[in-house]
C-alpha cells in the first residue's frame, strides 16, 4: 500500500467515524514507518474516548437529576387530602393577615427573613412549615402565633 493510499484510508476512517481511528489503522500506519501520523491518529483516538467518556458522565447527571424530581414528586404527594386542606387553611391564614398589613410576599419575607418562594408556597399550601417559621411570619404580621394557626 502506498503512502497516498494510507492517507486517503485515514481520511475516510476520519469521515465515517468521526475521528474514531481503529486499532487496525494505527497498526497499519506504524508498519509504514510514519510514526508522526501514527501519533496523530493515537491523538484522535485518545480524543474521541475521552468525549465519549464525558458524555457518559453527562447522560449520568441526567439520570440522576430526573431521578431525583420522580423523588421529590413522589414525596411531595405523600400528604392525605385531610393534611393538604390544613396546609392550605394555614396558608390562607397567612395570605389573610398579610393582605390585612398591607405586605407584599416580599415584604413578608424579609421582614420575617424567609425568601419569597418559601413563602409563596405556604400560602398556597405546597409545605409543611415548621414552627419556628410559623413564629417568624407570625412577628413580622405583628400578631400572636395563636392567631395564625386558629381555623
Amino acid at each position: 500500500m502506498s503512502r497516498s493510499h494510507i492517507v486517503r484510508f485515514v481520511k475516510w476512517k476520519f469521515a465515517v467515524f468521526q475521528c474514531l481511528i481503529s486499532v487496525d489503522t494505527i497498526l497499519l500506519l506504524a508498519f509504514t514507518n510514519n510514526h508522526s501520523i501514527a501519533k496523530i491518529c493515537i491523538k484522535f483516538e485518545f480524543k474521541a474516548n475521552f468525549i465519549k467518556k464525558s458524555i457518559l458522565i453527562v447522560y449520568g447527571f441526567i439520570f440522576l437529576i430526573l431521578l431525583l424530581l420522580f423523588i421529590y414528586s413522589l414525596l411531595k404527594m405523600a400528604y392525605s387530602e385531610e393534611e393538604k386542606k390544613f396546609l392550605k387553611q394555614i396558608g390562607e391564614r397567612i395570605r389573610y393577615f398579610r393582605y390585612k398589613v398591607n405586605f407584599s410576599q416580599e415584604e413578608l419575607a424579609s421582614y420575617s427573613n424567609l425568601h419569597p418562594t418559601y413563602v409563596s408556597s405556604v400560602e398556597r399550601g405546597e409545605r409543611n412549615i415548621a414552627i419556628i417559621n410559623l413564629n417568624k411570619i407570625a412577628k413580622a404580621l405583628n400578631i400572636k402565633l395563636s392567631e395564625l394557626v386558629e381555623l
